[in-house]
């Protein structure tokens, strides 16, 4: 790195112009001679222009780290030559706050001896936010010379916090695959199921030999399998209500997490849809790789605002698997996200609705005309939780563990309850 011209030169050099010009005008020979002292002293500094090799790195403590944890930024400065004065200034993004250091510090640097600025930060939301990029400005010859270099931003994974949850009740849906679930169907497994008569083709070690030899019959033990089962996580980012860091998003990505490594770790497929303003997807998948995809996922969902209709058309049909279980995570604000689960439901889809609309959404009516307006607004969306009840879909309020448990039965029992075929 080559040293350049500073901008503190460019005010000497008009400062001893200035002094030169009042010096000729005035006729004093005493305010020349200061001036020309001036320019000779800054002819004479400008005239070498060293060039030092300068290294900058940026490092992470940990590059991926839970809503409230610290994580050290570490900048190391190397050189070749002496500096007198290194300014340093890391640059944070809105997501991170200081919380020990200083972001901007002056050192000077020795050659061969490394310089290390340490700086904790405390990241305020999940997502992926840029560390950096680092600005050094290397000055000498009492900063009449300057040379700039800059290590590039590292980013920073910030997982949601994680929330307790767990599912007892029964998946209304299986796949054919065995997994972590009691199917409510007899077969091979290792529930117990109940007690029948033999018949043709029952294996011999299924026989219950205390009950043949009671009745005079060969009866056989039945089990329940275990079987698979697949959940899609549909989450709503056309709007995103709230106060920072309580946002309909942020209850959507930490709900989301929790209901994933939930059935992730019974084996379960889980898949992602992020339904808005941009449509991604993650495919269904099982085991530790899928985790990451889905948080890796979930950490990037943000609100783009979009004014166009959207519905089931513009979602790939590899991403709704048929016999999924769709937990859609949704403040039930935007018409086109309810259509679209209104019409899941329709076609036969088991759709769960949690409400992730932050406590406390409407501010106290100020007047008369607010309170009726508020009136009327709890009252439509009354009839619209209704009519999503009246074809299958439940809502409930996310509450952590157990959210799910009394939803899930409902789902069972709607789906598993005869339906009308026109015909």
């Amino acid at each position: 790195m080559t040293f350049r011209t500073a901008p503190h030169r460019a005010r000497l050099v008009s400062l001893a112009a200035g002094l030169l010009g009042l010096g000729v005008i005035g006729g004093r020979v005493e305010i020349v001679a200061v001036g020309a002292a001036f320019a000779l002293l800054l002819a004479a500094r400008s005239s070498r222009r060293p060039a030092v090799p300068v290294q900058v790195d940026l490092r992470l403590s940990e590059d991926r780290c839970i809503e409230g944890e610290g994580v050290w930024v570490v900048v190391t400065l190397e050189c070749a030559r002496p500096v007198p004065a290194a300014d340093v200034v890391l640059h944070l993004g809105p997501g991170l706050s200081v919380v020990k250091g200083e972001p901007r510090a002056s050192v000077a640097l020795s050659p061969g001896v490394p310089r290390e600025i340490g700086v904790k930060v405390l990241p305020t939301r999940w997502g992926v936010h840029p560390v950096g990029p680092v600005s050094v400005t290397l000055v000498a010859q009492g900063r009449l010379l300057a040379g700039a270099v800059s290590a590039p931003a590292q980013p920073l994974r910030v997982l949601p916090r994680p929330e307790a949850f767990s599912a007892s009740a029964a998946h209304p849906f299986m796949r054919e695959l065995s997994g972590g679930h009691v199917s409510r169907r007899s077969g091979e497994g290792v529930e117990f199921a109940g007690v029948r008569a033999y018949a043709t083709g029952d294996q011999l070690r299924r026989v219950n030999w205390k009950v043949t030899s009671r009745r005079g019959d060969l009866h056989v033990n039945e089990q329940h399998p275990e079987r698979n089962a697949e959940v899609v996580l549909f989450v709503d980012t056309f709007v995103d209500p709230g106060p920072p860091g309580m946002t309909s998003l942020d209850v959507a990505v930490r709900a989301g997490v929790a209901i994933a490594e939930h059935y992730l770790a019974q084996t379960d497929r889980v898949g992602v849809v992020g339904f808005g303003g941009v449509l991604r997807w993650v495919p269904s998948g099982s085991g530790g790789v899928q985790r990451y995809r889905v948080v890796e996922h979930l950490l990037g969902t943000e609100l783009v605002a979009t004014y166009a209709w959207k519905d089931l058309t513009v979602i790939p049909r590899q991403s709704l698997p048929p016999r999924a279980l769709i937990v859609a995570l949704s403040p039930l604000l935007d018409e086109r996200a309810v259509g679209a689960l209104a019409d899941l439901a329709r076609r036969g889809f088991g759709v769960v609705v949690v409400d992730t609309s932050p406590e406390q959404l409407l501010h106290p009516p100020a007047s008369t005309l607010s309170e009726v307006a508020q009136q009327l607004w709890f009252m439509e969306r009354e009839a619209m939780l209704r009519r999503l009840g009246d074809i299958g879909v439940p809502v409930v309020r996310w509450l952590g563990a157990g959210s799910l448990d009394v939803v899930l039965g409902e789902v069972s029992r709607l789906h598993a309850r005869p339906r009308l075929v026109s015909r």
